[in-house]
């Protein structure tokens, strides 16, 4: 499986825009290294970076096996499994599509663990099928088959790597910088309202670069430091986040006035025009980055994203007493 233009369109998020723009591979099942009807059954979904990671992994090993591709709507496993499109029954249809059960002598399914909470194993052994959970890594399936389908607990565990959180920023950053643009417009139809909206238009329109480059710095500062953040709720650590960089944005401003006595009086008040955007900015990264992580719950990642908005709103309100100035 060659990386082609879909490997590197999934590494820029394209996928996380809208489900019809998923990039999909082909469904089915897939045989390496002369499989027979006795080599053990992988499963993966049918996104395309998901694929070729996995079949890369097993050619890489140089595993016997099969791998059912099932069907995830072109969605990654793990946000395939908590959104609900890779569950019990894409694996049943998967298993009846390819006539499964005919081309293997066993009943064994070997499953990728980020899908426990999707897949009942309960309802696979109604079936008649077995499944178990690998491990999270691909990488150490190889060990874990010779290891008669026993994992250690360290296989147990994601790794969240600054190279994978790196790749997960992009992802989010992609998706966050397609949304500002889609965003646009709304502010050029209410300039007609006049008043405070038409000074919003002015300054969304003439700072539009400087925000998506301020969202690119703000998220990739949260990807790097994710282990120092001291809670796993992405609004609170957006607004750590926003409160430092605002820290120092003020002190650039200073620096660039030369500690002028009333520019320090103007710039510390944080109820300016860049301040509302630089803490808005990061509020926005903040709760959107909870996605990109293994450490929050569903839950947490809820409240945080209401949180978010609810403060974005108040932000925005608060905008309207300062429409214009520097960002």
């Amino acid at each position: 499986m060659k990386k082609g233009w879909k490997y590197y369109a999934c590494l820029l998020g394209s996928h996380l825009m809208w489900p019809v723009l998923a990039i999909k591979s082909d469904q089915g099942l897939i045989s390496f290294n002369g499989a027979d009807s006795d080599s053990p059954v992988l499963v993966t979904t049918d996104y395309y970076m998901t694929v070729y990671r996995v079949t890369q992994a097993i050619e890489d090993q140089n595993l016997r096996c099969h791998l059912l591709v099932v069907d995830g709507r072109g969605i990654n496993v793990w946000c395939g499994s908590r959104g609900g499109s890779v569950d019990t029954d894409s694996v049943l249809a998967a298993i009846s599509s390819t006539d499964l059960e005919h081309r293997v002598s066993h009943r064994n399914l070997i499953l990728p663990q980020l899908a426990a909470s999707s897949v009942s194993k309960v309802v696979l052994s109604d079936n008649g099928w077995n499944a178990v959970f690998g491990p999270v890594e691909i990488e150490n399936v190889g060990e874990f088959l010779e290891n008669e389908n026993k994992k250690s607990p360290e296989q147990s565990i994601a790794i969240f790597s600054i190279h994978r959180r790196m790749e997960y920023n992009l992802a989010h950053l992609t998706f966050e910088t397609i949304m500002f643009l889609m965003i646009t417009p709304i502010f050029w139809v209410l300039s007609f309202m006049g008043g405070p909206l038409l000074s919003w238009h002015s300054y969304w329109m003439t700072n539009l670069l400087l925000l998506l480059i301020g969202v690119w710095i703000l998220g990739t500062f949260m990807a790097l430091v994710d282990p120092l953040m001291p809670t796993s709720s992405g609004y609170v650590r957006g607004a750590i986040t926003g409160v430092l960089a605002l820290a120092v944005w003020k002190m650039v401003l200073l620096v660039f006035s030369f500690f002028s006595v009333a520019t320090v009086v103007y710039e510390w008040a944080w109820l300016d025009a860049s301040g509302l955007t630089i803490l808005g900015l990061s509020l926005f990264v903040g709760f959107n980055w909870g996605g990109s992580t293994p450490q929050l719950g569903e839950g947490q990642m809820i409240r945080d994203i209401i949180a978010g908005i609810a403060s974005l709103v108040v932000l925005f309100a608060l905008g309207f007493y300062f429409p214009t100035g520097l960002f």
